[in-house]
């Protein structure tokens, strides 16, 4: 359960609560640590048939497992907390930032992308659908798969006011409507974007045009 001789050893148990045990027992390690197993044999690449297969070498288990998947990233069965509600505190923010930080320079913007899986699998999303994806990577539900927008996502969490805004907190702006753009606030005025002109990428509240475009919106969401 060390985590540090599980790295010397190249195993995949993971460390998720911060208690510095990778605890098989405990039920948010095992999931971090199958997810890190996953993304290893295949998952990373989006080839999660392989995926499964390396975890349980049978046929049936992996068409049961991709049914499964399917379902949910289509929208049609709720998201539920094991612990009955959406993760919470500043481990879930750090990992949705980490996810969302992944992927910066190597994802460009694509209009009503990221509401299906193969497009997440290509990483190919819009600001709202590269939000919520961030969050879902850390265990925080902000909508379904195929239906979430900066409509939803302005719905979603406790308001903030915007000189209280924390890292974290989901900031908008108006673009092409109220609304229209979403990010994920960093601190020191920066923040995570998925932008139609940089694809995912880091802005900065002080450029000119963003300064312009920030409307004080802010929802904290986890």
């Amino acid at each position: 359960m060390n985590p540090t001789v599980i790295r010397r050893y190249g195993g995949f148990g993971v460390d998720s609560n911060n208690d510095k045990k990778a605890n098989p027992w405990d039920v948010e390690d095992a999931i971090y640590s199958t997810a890190n197993y996953l993304n290893a044999n295949g998952g990373a690449s989006g080839n999660y048939q392989k995926a499964v297969f390396a975890y349980n070498h049978a046929t049936w288990y992996v068409s049961r497992v991709m049914e499964f998947m399917n379902s949910y990233s289509s929208g049609s069965v709720e998201a539920v907390s094991i612990k009955g509600g959406s993760a919470k505190g500043s481990a879930a923010i750090e990992r949705a930032i980490q996810m969302g930080s992944s992927i910066v320079g190597k994802s460009p913007y694509v209009w009503g992308g990221g509401r299906n899986q193969s497009d997440i699998a290509a990483r190919k999303f819009d600001c709202s659908s590269y939000v919520r994806w961030a969050y879902s990577s850390a265990g925080v539900d902000l909508g379904p798969v195929s239906a979430t927008t900066t409509d939803t996502l302005i719905k979603r969490g406790k308001v903030v006011k915007a000189s209280e805004m924390k890292r974290g907190d989901v900031i908008f702006f108006d673009t092409y409507k109220i609304n229209g753009h979403v990010a994920i606030y960093l601190g020191d005025g920066k923040f995570l974007n998925d932008s139609s002109s940089q694809g995912v990428s880091i802005g900065d509240l002080n450029n000119t045009y963003w300064k312009a475009k920030f409307n004080g919106n802010v929802r904290r969401v986890a």
